[in-house]
């Protein structure tokens, strides 16, 4: 006898009961949301007290501890509100299988690509200059600044894409949900330095980046995808081009770099994320998302 993917069943293996969820989806999505503000608020407000000396460590303990008990919580909320007793890391899209790490690593080339492009069509009709500082100190913050793009990405990806977001898709489908997402990750962005507000390239740049991200999740229905994408643009951005990422410019530790021309192409201080050109690419990789036959575009069912 074999199973729905053509796998062998045991012969005396009983299937396992699926009980129906105890509340709607929409409400289970509320729970979700207001436990990850408050997962965020407390690891935010442990880690930045405890390490007030060291800022820098300080956010990279408050990003993955963030993540951690999110992940955690997210757990639980599988167990308590879902009924599912099995595999919660791939009930909220953390797959522990051999296709992860692939999705993971075309995530991250795809994201470190979209901003090469970008960086290179503002060079071509501008200019870009960058000076590199290589001591012991840079290597040390070169390492401690890409524990915290890996770690913020990873947090950013279990907020904004994870179980909340995928109750309130099982609530109000993927359209309205991929919006309503998309619009607070981009809010969440607003008290960034350098911010224009909702009327600005960079607002809605970030929820066309946020729909990018979602859309991408939706494909693979895992978060390693999107946390690849995630983590491979600011990594580009902030790292290995030393540009702003968000407005944000401490990511800019080895490589320092500096873009000029227009502002619509430039982005100004914020960066790139402000610019015409960003829009541009935007809509681009979406639809190579959205079409595009790869090896993550398997959707991997939890």
């Amino acid at each position: 006898m074999e199973d729905l993917v053509g796998q062998p069943r045991p012969e005396n293996t009983e299937p396992e009961l699926i009980r129906d969820p105890p509340i709607p989806a929409i409400f289970r999505f509320l729970i979700a949301a207001g436990l990850a503000w408050l997962v965020n608020w407390t690891a935010a407000t442990f880690s930045f007290s405890a390490l007030r000396d060291h800022l820098l460590f300080a956010d990279i303990v408050y990003r993955a501890l963030g993540a951690a008990l999110l992940i955690g919580v997210h757990s639980l909320l599988l167990v308590l509100l879902d009924h599912r007793d099995r595999d919660r890391l791939a009930g909220q899209g953390l797959p522990l299988n051999r296709l992860a790490r692939r999705q993971f690593l075309a995530g991250l080339a795809f994201g470190m690509l979209l901003i090469g492009i970008c960086v290179a069509v503002a060079a071509t009709c501008g200019s870009y200059q960058a000076r590199a500082t290589i001591t012991a100190h840079t290597l040390r913050l070169a390492i401690e600044v890409s524990l915290l793009l890996f770690t913020g990405a990873l947090l950013e990806e279990v907020m904004f894409r994870g179980y909340p977001f995928q109750r309130l898709v099982e609530a109000v489908g993927p359209v309205w949900a991929v919006t309503a997402a998309s619009a607070l990750f981009a809010a969440a962005h607003l008290g960034n330095p350098n911010a224009s507000g909702v009327w600005s390239w960079a607002f809605f740049n970030t929820i066309a980046i946020g729909v990018l991200l979602a859309v991408a999740y939706l494909r693979t229905r895992t978060l390693w995808f999107p946390f690849g994408i995630h983590f491979g643009w600011n990594f580009a951005l902030g790292f290995v081009f030393g540009l702003p990422v968000s407005g944000l410019s401490d990511f800019s530790v080895v490589i320092r770099g500096s873009l000029r021309g227009r502002q619509w192409l430039t982005g100004g201080a914020y960066g790139l994320e402000n610019s015409g050109a960003a829009a541009i690419l935007m809509v681009l990789s979406l639809l190579v998302v959205v079409t595009g036959r790869t090896a993550i575009g398997k959707k991997l069912r939890a």
